[in-house]
């Protein structure tokens, strides 16, 4: 079975979206979402080519779009890692730490 992980910024990230999720839409709403979210990871994680790669912004990085948001990660031998979690809006040349310069 494939997994995911995220990184320490990943997970921060997830954190933030879900408080905001919450304050804005309500903990019901904000539930749902984050666990689409843990869900679209799953997802990922069995089918890493799934999403578009991303070579120019982070090379081996490929990025799927979950709603509002696009999951930046990493595909490992038995999963992927989650390395970034933007919302659609967010430039990930100025966001995105793991952004190559």
């Amino acid at each position: 079975m494939a997994d995911y992980e995220l990184t320490k910024q990943a997970d921060r990230r997830l954190a933030d979206i879900y408080r905001y999720s919450i304050q804005k839409f309500g903990l019901k709403t904000a539930g749902r979402y984050l666990t689409g979210m843990h869900q679209a990871f799953a997802l990922l994680a069995e089918n890493p080519l799934l999403g578009t790669g991303q070579e120019l912004v982070n090379p081996g990085s490929r990025r799927l779009v979950y709603a509002s948001h696009v999951i930046y990660y990493r595909p490992l031998e038995a999963g992927v890692l989650i390395l970034e979690v933007l919302h659609e809006a967010q430039d990930p040349a100025r966001d995105w730490a793991f952004y190559r310069h």
